[in-house]
């Protein structure tokens, strides 16, 4: 592999499944390697989100939806960040109903242990 960003670098040690042996050995990755593993991932989502938008238009078109009413690739991309966004909104929402549940009943408790330490 080659790369004008970075050369062999620092080396590390990694676990490696191998097949034949039925076992992990550890092996040395070069640098690149591990940045160029590590950048894969977002091409695989921008890949898997392009995918989707091709059976998308696909699924459009066999429901005879117009193809103006079928959206481009960028409203499409839109419309799932706000989905995303809305999902992780409203698990924050939950989220801090309990953080208040929980500092209802520490409330609760502190009244409940100043009323009997006062007896």
């Amino acid at each position: 592999m080659a790369s004008n960003f970075v050369g062999v670098g620092r080396m590390d040690e990694v676990q490696r499944w191998v097949k034949k042996k039925a076992q992990f050995l550890m092996v040395s990755r070069p640098e690149v390697v591990k940045l160029y593993n590590e950048a894969m991932g977002g091409v695989d989502l921008l890949d898997q989100l392009v995918s989707l938008w091709l059976e998308y238009r696909l699924d459009a078109k066999r429901a005879n939806i117009q193809t103006k009413d079928i959206e481009d690739l960028l409203h499409f991309k839109m419309n799932v960040a706000q989905c995303l966004v809305f999902q992780v909104f409203q698990g924050c929402q939950k989220l801090v109903a309990e953080f208040h549940d929980i500092l209802d009943l520490e409330h609760q408790a502190s009244e409940l242990l100043s009323r009997l330490t006062s007896y």
